[in-house]
């Protein structure tokens, strides 16, 4: 795992506390960005009820299905994967979810042009069991690797990523395999979210925009 809490390192720096030192510096900066241009800051203490989230992802299906995370894999991959687990949060007390995406994340099942496959946090310990029944499932779940340094990604809280090249299917039902997954023990959090898109802005090689609603 490449020394254990070297997973939490920051190019230059080491340790937990620059990582949580970080995070505040890019918080207080983006805090300055919204202030300069009359925009106002909340949190859900103040706001538990969101009337909008705006995101993209990494594809979408014709039933608006995404698989998110794809992109965690260098060595701010601990921000990266902090912001996800917010996202997933916000996505619970909003009242729309609208996704932004370029014409190459559309595809009509998820897995036809996304081949990365879907990622999922898992226990540290447990990874290899959760391996072996991804696999059982279909497919090949590999752990994802750091770039950066020597060992797998680690996520903020100490896990680590399997990204599982699922077996891309015209037919999945995905909202029964998100039940699926929820339920084998060790996996913490996956990059699968269905049921939760509103609405999705396309935008087109031309200039235009496809507009998908659920």
């Amino acid at each position: 795992m490449g020394g254990g809490r070297q997973g939490k390192r920051i190019p230059g720096h080491s340790g937990p506390s620059h990582f949580l030192d970080e995070l505040s510096r890019l918080q207080h900066k983006s805090e300055t960005a919204h202030h300069r241009n009359g925009l106002v800051l909340s949190d859900l203490e103040c706001c538990p009820k969101l009337d909008v989230t705006i995101d993209g992802a990494d594809e979408w299906d014709a039933k608006l299905n995404c698989i998110k995370g794809g992109g965690v894999n260098s060595s701010f991959a601990l921000m990266a994967e902090a912001v996800r687990r917010r996202k997933r949060w916000w996505l619970h007390v909003q009242a729309k979810f609208v996704v932004i995406a370029d014409h190459n994340k559309q595809s009509t099942y998820l897995g036809e042009k996304w081949t990365k496959g879907l990622p999922i946090e898992v226990l540290a310990f447990a990874y290899k069991p959760v391996k072996l029944q991804l696999e059982a499932i279909g497919g090949v779940a590999e752990l994802r690797m750091a770039i950066k340094k020597a060992g797998p990604v680690v996520t903020d809280n100490g896990n680590l990523i399997l990204d599982w090249k699922f077996p891309a299917s015209p037919g999945q039902d995905w909202v029964a395999m998100a039940t699926q997954l929820s339920l084998i023990p060790g996996i913490v959090e996956t990059g699968l979210f269905v049921n939760l898109i509103s609405r999705v802005y396309f935008g087109q090689p031309d200039g235009t925009v496809v507009v998908h609603d659920k």
